[in-house]
């Protein structure tokens, strides 16, 4: 019975260092969050859109497709996502066009050319280009290239 006891006494210390290795949420289609760390959470999935000049960014974890008139079939951006507040968003990377930034932030948006109201402003820079937009939850458009 000692000899249990002492064992598990001395194990505790042992098991107090393991950590759990990175996670992904298939279902969600989260990007991986480090298990045991509070602060640090999945970035979240939005549908941005711009006007003048027409563009658009579907955002999934770290990973943004981004569309513009020149561009229309797209360009895949591998970004950093960094949580800058509650629902306040920001990614960053390096693409073909030079390091980009995009941050989302809670705000009513308008589009400019329609009567639909947004619940996210977006910011775009890509190398010296600056694209302004607004953005929501996808699960608010009806359908594939549909706004809200």
């Amino acid at each position: 019975m000692r000899a249990i006891l002492l064992l598990a006494v001395m194990s505790g210390p042992l098991l107090a260092g393991c950590v759990r290795p990175a996670t992904t949420s298939a279902a969600s289609g989260t990007s991986p969050v480090p298990a045991g760390n509070a602060q640090a959470r999945p970035a979240p999935r939005f549908k941005v859109i711009g006007t003048e000049p027409f563009w658009g960014i579907d955002v999934d974890g770290d990973r943004l497709h981004f569309t513009s008139m020149e561009n229309q079939a797209g360009s895949m951006l591998e970004a950093v996502p960094k949580a800058m507040g509650d629902s306040h968003w920001q990614w960053a990377g390096e693409g073909e066009a030079g390091p980009f930034a995009l941050e989302i932030a809670p705000g009513d948006c308008s589009d400019g050319m329609s009567d639909r109201r947004y619940a996210y402003t977006a910011n775009l820079r890509i190398g010296a280009k600056a694209y302004r937009g607004c953005a929501d939850d996808p699960a608010r458009w009806s359908g594939e290239r549909e706004q809200p």
